[in-house]
């Protein structure tokens, strides 16, 4: 994550509460989200994981893929079995790591 100076703008976290109910500032938002999502969706990976911007500030896959269910699961003690660096080279791989959690 990027560390940004207060005087450019503040976490979402922060001002969220504020401001959720600004519906113009929240379609801006899910706006500026979709964009982004659909702009991840042209890069091409070679596997299934979750992206992180390195220091080099490129797009990368180095997690596994984390999902709603697996942070609920940790939240609750229960491990996933999926180590953190994993990543899928198959959708098949995927799903059938997903039944056994």
């Amino acid at each position: 994550m990027e560390f940004i100076e207060e005087a450019r703008g503040q976490m979402l976290s922060l001002s969220w509460e504020t401001y959720r109910g600004h519906h113009q500032r929240r379609d801006n938002l899910f706006r500026r989200l979709a964009k982004i999502m659909l702009s991840l969706q042209k890069l091409p990976f070679e596997a299934i994981g979750s992206s992180t911007i390195n220091d080099s500030r490129r797009v990368v896959l180095e997690n596994r893929p984390f999902t709603l269910e697996v942070a609920k699961l940790e939240n609750e003690g229960v491990s996933s079995f999926i180590p953190k660096d994993h990543l899928y080279r198959s959708t098949e791989a995927y799903y059938l790591s997903l039944i056994h959690i």
